[in-house]
């Protein structure tokens, strides 16, 4: 919605206002009829309106049906009785997920992990987390992470305990009981202090669009934390990171077109008597790979490789799942690719209890030719007709000593 450079999102931003139209609250639809307003205020600040209405159409509608389902329900059993199932599902999770907290043993434990840099300088982000446990009651604390950067990767939580924050313990509490709802019971025996002045608290006029790399680190701090606290009921860390690869080029007819060409992906941990996953992980979102085919017809791009990226995950007892790794040919001139996620390329995947880190993420434009170049961590890059560009995501960590794995 506007920005600075293609689907609005850079990390080598500075301030909010450069992230595309800010919007104050107001009705998108009105007594069931757009707001006209709006909608021409939206239009005029896309790259591709005709796109951008019809998923904004597709959310409303799905709103919608939401609405709709949920006043069914009220219309066969009451809201009396819909209010009280409210807070009793929310109270039998949060008892389920007190259950398995307490399957940590009482104490305080650290640890920190670092995102590569900030993009202005090449002093790494610290992201420390000091996780206190007492009876099923977990409380993190933030206020060792770094201050908040210059560049977008600030978290916009408003101190508050919030999905970013709390994501490795969700998955935790629905890996060791898988009868619990999800719903606000999960966290009710989670708390955290979150400062104002660190990454994770950001503030007027931090940019912030690149969110969701500090919340990869102190996910991986979080499982830190508790593979001191208990080693057997926590995987290695994953690869760290997740790429949606975008691609903004003009069609044949003058169009413009701004596309994800694949939401590229890590491996997941190991785990104590288990290998980590290949090509997929547990991570803080469920996009899809796209079918090739569709990717060629609707961008000017052929798929020259899309495979898994062999022995990239660490070695161990247990292996660290391995990456995905993709490489494209350009058909067209006066792209422009947006590389988004461009983490764990000076930190990789650390091992677990002997094992070994995982490779880390590196990307190439034409890589095979004589002025072929690794591509640092950049905001965005021009491509034309015959450019190849290769991503090779990384692997996450191994669990346990290498020497004890079975030849077989």
């Amino acid at each position: 919605i506007g920005g600075a450079v293609p689907s609005s999102m850079s990390p080598a931003f500075t301030e909010i206002f450069q992230e595309g139209l800010r919007i104050p609250p107001m009705k998108i639809v009105e007594r069931g009829v757009f707001n006209p307003n709006f909608v021409k205020i939206f239009t005029a600040n896309c790259r591709t309106p005709e796109v951008n209405m019809g998923d904004l159409r597709a959310m409303v509608g799905s709103m919608e049906i939401g609405a709709q389902r949920v006043a069914d329900v009220i219309d066969q059993h009451g809201v009396d009785a819909f209010l009280t199932c409210q807070g009793d599902l929310q109270d039998y999770t949060a008892a389920k997920a007190r259950e398995v907290l307490r399957r940590l043993p009482d104490g305080a434990y650290d640890f920190w992990d670092y995102m590569d840099d900030d993009m202005i300088s090449r002093v790494p982000v610290r992201v420390r987390v000091k996780m206190t446990v007492k009876d099923g009651h977990v409380h993190l604390d933030l206020t060792d992470s770094d201050p908040h950067t210059k560049t977008a990767y600030n978290v916009p939580t408003n101190g508050q305990r919030n999905y970013w924050i709390s994501f490795r313990l969700t998955s935790f509490l629905t890996t060791y009981d898988q009868t619990m709802y999800k719903n606000a019971g999960l966290y009710r025996t989670i708390t955290v202090d979150n400062p104002k002045g660190t990454v994770f608290h950001a503030e007027f006029p931090d940019a912030v669009c690149i969110r969701a790399s500090a919340p990869w680190r102190l996910s991986d701090a979080v499982a830190g934390t508790i593979l001191k606290a208990a080693p057997d009921l926590m995987c290695a860390v994953t690869g760290g990171t997740m790429m949606p690869f975008a691609l903004a080029e003009y069609t044949a007819d003058g169009g413009r077109i701004v596309n994800v060409i694949q939401p590229l992906r890590v491996g997941m941990g190991a785990f104590r008597g288990r290998d980590g996953v290949d090509g997929r992980d547990n991570s803080m979102n469920n996009m899809r790979n796209h079918p090739l085919e569709m990717v060629e017809h609707d961008s000017g791009v052929v798929i020259r490789d899309y495979d898994l990226r062999a022995d990239s995950g660490g070695p161990g007892q247990w292996r660290g799942g391995v990456g995905q790794q993709l490489t494209l040919e350009i058909l067209r001139d006066g792209g422009i690719v947006v590389p988004r996620g461009m983490e764990r390329m000076r930190f990789p995947a650390w091992g677990v209890m002997g094992g070994g880190p995982a490779l880390p993420f590196q990307m190439f434009l034409n890589r095979e030719r004589p002025d072929g170049r690794l591509v640092r961590k950049i905001d965005q890059f021009a491509v034309n007709r015959g450019d190849v560009v290769t991503v090779l995501m990384p692997g996450a960590s191994g669990y346990g000593d290498p020497f004890e794995r079975d030849p077989d």
